[in-house]
């Protein structure tokens, strides 16, 4: 049986009554052991593949967030080891710049100790393979519980478009209430969208927790494993801070009226497309993540929020701008100025990643305000925003 077969096969098994989730067909899509996308060996990330992150457009983002780390271990009290632990590695890259530039760095610390919880294998031989020169500091693990037993890891956890590929609950506004989207095979064989009955009292608990109501038609996504994963983080650290890079908004809008189809898209072939129940299995399937309900979910585990601020802002207190020039005085010719700038600025400006990237700072069992993060540096994050910063 292909690869193709072994997932058409699950997708039937969980559609036998004739209809799935869209959250369950969205799980099959990326995650079936044999044909999911994130488990197909032909899988790439960044120049060739399906799709960029920040890692994959420029090294300065992970040099940038490498510095950050660093500081946030110093509010820790700097213990022996540097304790990081990254969710979903994806290219391995980031976790390549970042041990890169602590490298470089004389810290106080004895050595870095710097985990990876992975659940695609593909992609871990992958990341094994790049990040070879870094075996010493680096380890693999398959669950939180496998690194440390709750309540007892310090250190700092973060991530990098983690959150938007995680499979999502769809709904759609009715005249009265909303309906569950529904995943049915059609009679022309193709994957097709129906109304069901909604399958967890959640999703009405999580729509009205949030003030939100769908005008008719209106398609939007709930996504309640992101909920699920920020409550067991939050459980499981014992000490330490929480760094969350990833795209959405506030829940006010991520749900804006205007958003008739939501938030969903797929992505193949380096093309965006309009119908995420096409190519099962061979095309990128995220949403935007709804931060409100990440900060709500992180709060009541335990984290506390020390800011929200746009990947553009944070970047430049960082020192994005001054990597940028001293990698532009390096530059031999102009057009290679010019392509080394334009990549870099794509992080930072507003126009490209800077505003329609967020980045989430939480912590636990340290005293630090968003003054003590210099990503945040008590800068406000833009207009519009409810949550800004925790006290």
């Amino acid at each position: 049986m292909t690869r193709r077969e072994a997932l058409e096969a699950a997708l039937e098994a969980a559609a036998a009554d004739g209809v799935m989730t869209f959250r369950t067909f969205m799980e099959l899509a990326l995650y079936h052991p044999e044909g999911g996308y994130y488990t197909r060996p032909e899988m790439r990330v960044g120049a060739g593949g399906d799709f960029h992150t920040s890692p994959t457009i420029h090294p300065a983002f992970g040099q940038c967030l490498a510095r950050q780390l660093r500081q946030l271990w110093e509010r820790l009290g700097r213990p022996d080891d540097l304790c990081l632990l990254e969710m979903g590695a994806g290219s391995g890259q980031l976790a390549d710049q970042i041990l890169e530039a602590l490298a470089g760095v004389r810290g106080g610390w004895k050595r870095v100790r710097y985990a990876i919880l992975e659940r695609s294998p593909a992609l871990r031989e992958r990341q094994q393979e790049l990040l070879s020169p870094h075996k010493e500091a680096l380890t693999w693990v398959d669950s939180l519980e496998a690194l440390s037993p709750a309540g007892q890891w310090t250190g700092i956890v973060f991530s990098n478009e983690l959150f938007d590929a995680f499979p999502v609950h769809r709904v759609i506004g009715l005249a009265q209430g909303f309906a569950e989207i529904g995943v049915m095979r059609g009679k022309n064989g193709r994957w097709r969208q129906v109304g069901i009955e909604p399958t967890t009292p959640r999703l009405a608990e999580t729509l009205s927790r949030l003030g939100v109501t769908l005008q008719e038609g209106q398609q939007a996504e709930v996504n309640l494993d992101a909920q699920d994963w920020m409550n067991e983080l939050g459980a499981w650290l014992g000490r330490g801070f929480l760094v969350t890079v990833d795209y959405g908004s506030e829940a006010e809008r991520v749900y804006a009226p205007h958003r008739k189809k939501g938030t969903i898209r797929g992505f193949f072939k380096q093309m965006a497309s309009e119908d995420p129940l096409a190519h099962p299995g061979e095309q990128d399937l995220t949403s935007d993540v709804d931060f409100t309900s990440l900060i709500a979910a992180g709060e009541g585990a335990g984290l506390r929020t020390l800011g929200v601020v746009p990947q553009g802002v944070f970047l430049t207190h960082l020192g994005i701008r001054e990597i940028e020039k001293q990698i532009l005085k390096g530059v031999k010719t102009t057009l290679g100025a010019d392509f080394a700038a334009f990549e870099i600025r794509k992080l930072y400006q507003s126009e490209a990643m800077g505003d329609r990237f967020l980045v989430l700072v939480q912590a636990k069992g340290v005293d630090a305000g968003p003054k003590d993060v210099i990503g945040l540096s008590g800068t406000p994050a833009r207009s519009g925003w409810k949550v800004i910063f925790g006290q």
